[in-house]
């Protein structure tokens, strides 16, 4: 799944101006790690996310709107179709860090 992201994120830099929003990076000697952000993503983005469809994206959206945002991870548990299981296969690919922007022209 981190692939499909990268690919994607890859895929709108490729373009004459393009920008990926809501994605936060952080690289090291080993390995590339880029995560969602939760707090930003909109309902496309979120329902990419493994186990999260449309629907359920779409009350994490709403329930980011009436609460405010998430503070932590664990938050996504007050949305409804989420548990436990669901949190744990999303939790590598999310996160509820600041809002970064990334563009294909080097800025």
């Amino acid at each position: 799944m981190a692939a499909a992201l990268l690919l994607a994120a890859l895929h709108v830099l490729g373009r004459p101006g393009g920008q990926v929003r809501n994605f936060s990076v952080a690289q090291d000697d080993a390995s590339l790690d880029i995560r969602l952000n939760i707090n930003g993503a909109g309902v496309r983005e979120l329902a990419a996310l493994p186990a999260v469809g449309p629907v359920i994206a779409a009350r994490i959206v709403e329930r980011r709107r009436a609460g405010g945002g998430f503070k932590s991870l664990q938050d996504l548990l007050d949305v409804r179709g989420i548990g436990a299981v669901t949190l744990d296969r999303i939790s590598g690919y999310s996160s509820v860090g600041r809002e970064e922007t990334f563009s294909g022209n080097g800025e």
